[in-house]
């Protein structure tokens, strides 16, 4: 269970949300709800993909404008936490990555221009701000409905995907692969 690293927690019945910082725990003053609808994921119930199994904690709901994509923040048997994006059907699998050396600046990147980032020549698939507009269950990280940050999406051989978040905080890199939501055992 991963409740050792949440930062935030969602109460399923009241969806008021709790800050957890160090050992005080901390009403955050927001209710963060999300709206149902069809996913192949819910909260705490396993899935598999490729012999490695997950078990979703918490999940934060973006706007980008043309619509809405969800992160579910997991766990898996192997004990690593990810990121699975889900977009309109399309499913990513991402772990946090440092890079040595800083990433390239959000106005330096154009959608159909090529970028080397550490080994990897990739392609600017997407570049847009989203905003938080709801989440649940447990997370790594504080986040506020309304909180805007700015994204893009380079992808290379063989499913790669590589996500640049330019937040308040910083910018933060994940590094991942698109697969086949059909792989997905729920």
């Amino acid at each position: 269970h991963q409740l050792q690293y949440a930062k935030l927690v969602t109460c399923p019945s009241c969806q008021v949300t709790l800050f957890l910082e160090d050992d005080v725990v901390k009403n955050a003053g927001e209710r963060a709800s999300i709206a149902a609808g069809p996913s192949i994921f819910s909260l705490g119930q396993p899935f598999t993909h490729r012999g490695v199994s997950y078990v979703p904690h918490g999940r934060i709901r973006f706007d980008y404008g043309k619509g809405f994509w969800d992160e579910w923040w997991v766990s898996s048997d192997t004990g690593e936490s990810s990121w699975v994006s889900v977009d309109e059907g399309d499913i990513a699998i991402e772990q946090p990555l440092s890079l040595n050396g800083a990433a390239p600046t959000f106005e330096s990147l154009m959608v159909g221009s090529n970028v080397t980032v550490g080994p990897q020549n990739l392609l600017v698939t997407e570049k847009n701000e989203a905003q938080c507009i709801g989440y649940e269950g447990e997370l790594p990280e504080v986040i506020s409905v309304g909180e805007t940050h700015q994204y893009v999406h380079l992808s290379g051989h063989r499913g790669l995907l590589l996500t640049i978040e330019y937040a308040d905080d910083g910018t933060h890199i994940y590094k991942g692969l698109w697969i086949d939501p059909f792989e997905v055992n729920a």
